[in-house]
């Protein structure tokens, strides 16, 4: 039998993250049960409220280190990218 590498669950390696992973949404899977590559896609909760919950998978949300989704203006936009 092979032995599979360790690999850290993401409450270790983006704590940050892991704190808006949805505490209901996601079927009883919690930050210590996934890796930060996964492509499975979870429910989130923005760090600035509980009014806002979306589904992304855990690569996109931690390895890319998105925030919630926003609209932004143009000028909101070029001000991000200054």
């Amino acid at each position: 039998m092979a032995i599979k590498p360790f690999k850290p669950p993401l409450s270790l390696t983006k704590p940050d993250v892991a704190a808006q992973s949805h505490p209901e949404k996601n079927g009883g899977v919690t930050p210590e049960q996934v890796t930060q590559g996964s492509g499975k896609k979870y429910w989130w909760i923005c760090k600035e409220g509980p009014d806002h919950e979306w589904q992304a998978s855990v690569y996109n949300k931690a390895g890319l280190a998105w925030d919630a989704p926003v609209l932004y203006t143009p000028t909101a936009l070029y001000a991000v990218l200054s």
